[in-house]
């Protein structure tokens, strides 16, 4: 949407001031955590770029973990930033 549902951003706001940390979760891999964090913040809500965790995000955690350094990723472009410390091809890849 193109804003923020209602009391959201209040609520954030008073569980930073509280130093309750925030988490923003979602299973999309249309758009990347850097893409998602700006757009909630665009809708007012004060969160940084580590506060988003996406499938995307856990993916890469999960093969970085493992030893992985080739993929093949089939995912929207803009997702492929989730992956910028992996080599990503379609050339004997290690994990698809």
């Amino acid at each position: 949407g193109d804003e923020a549902i209602p009391g959201a951003v209040d609520v954030v706001r008073a569980l930073q001031a509280e130093g309750i940390p925030c988490a923003f979760l979602t299973n999309t891999t249309r758009r990347s955590r850097a893409d998602l964090a700006a757009w909630l913040h665009d809708l007012g809500l004060p969160i940084r770029e580590d506060d988003v965790f996406t499938a995307a995000v856990a993916g890469a955690r999960w093969l970085r973990a493992e030893g992985v350094h080739r993929v093949a990723l089939y995912l929207c472009e803009s997702t492929h930033a989730d992956f910028a410390d992996f080599e990503i091809t379609d050339d004997a890849p290690d994990a698809v």
